[in-house]
């Protein structure tokens, strides 16, 4: 996954982190970046979401990180293209809250869980 590192640095985040979040071990997360593995599809469909750019971006297959794009155009791919922009703009940024709201309580749920294991 070629531009993986680059997402991750960009959201200021650690390997292990979100390895955590997406609830892999960290050296699995490790041979994502390094390119020494290719993860599974649901893997790459979760990492991708989580990152909020399209897996042809994380892969280099498009120079272009912009999810927004692919949610519109699946958006209009499913219900068709008769709405106006400014309906896609407004689903972009609800779509966009709600990844970032489930990803954020998934954060705090597993730091929740660390720090009673540190507790023990």
């Amino acid at each position: 996954m070629i531009n993986l590192k680059t997402c991750r640095k960009k959201i200021g985040m650690k390997q292990r982190e979100i390895a955590e979040l997406l609830g892999i071990s960290t050296r699995a997360y490790q041979t994502y970046e390094l390119g020494e593995r290719e993860p599974s599809l649901a893997m790459a469909i979760k990492i991708a979401d989580f990152l909020c750019v399209s897996i042809d971006f994380l892969v280099g297959r498009s120079d272009d990180p912009e999810y927004k794009k692919y949610v519109i155009q699946e958006q209009k791919r499913l219900f068709g293209e008769n709405k106006s922009e400014e309906y896609y703009d407004k689903y972009y940024e609800e779509h966009i809250k709600e990844i970032i709201e489930k990803n954020f309580l998934q954060y705090k749920s597993l730091l929740k869980v660390f720090s009673n294991l540190g507790e023990k």
